[in-house]
């Protein structure tokens, strides 16, 4: 279940623009903002799961789909490599502790499954951070 929430999460998330990192006004930066990283919530929400998942092929299973369910919102090139790595440190949980070959095998074609899905071939131009400042304040920041 804690997974389904942490999904539920992260796919709001996914698709969300951050705000830029600080608020120009008149050509002079007046706000510098602490914006959140998507890389760093997955991290967040999936290390410690998985580092005790060792050897569970349900909890592996579940958070692979997870992942699969995030990824169908992911269109940015950044936050797709970010649900790639969960995917390769997944597989590499599931080779050194997954004992018995056929559950090793099914989470192993689950992971490229869910790989397979996640659109790789994004645009070059979308690899952009997004701006460092907005050009200036809204109206009804100005005094």
């Amino acid at each position: 279940m804690c997974l389904d929430y942490l999904g539920t999460i992260l796919a709001a998330v996914v698709a969300r623009n951050f705000p830029p990192l600080g608020l120009l006004h008149e050509g002079r930066l007046r706000v510098l903002t602490i914006r959140p990283d998507f890389t760093a919530l997955v991290n967040e929400a999936f290390d410690q799961i998985r580092c005790g998942a060792g050897g569970n092929v349900a909890i592996m299973e579940r958070m692979t789909a997870t992942i699969d369910m995030i990824g169908t919102m992911a269109t940015l090139p950044e936050r797709i490599r970010a649900l790639l790595q969960q995917l390769d440190l997944m597989e590499e949980l599931n080779a050194q502790t997954v004992a018995a070959p056929v559950a090793r095998i099914s989470v192993q074609r689950q992971v490229d499954m869910v790989r397979a899905r996640l659109p790789v071939s994004a645009p070059t131009a979308a690899l952009a951070s997004p701006p460092l400042c907005e050009t200036d304040l809204p109206e009804a920041g100005r005094r």
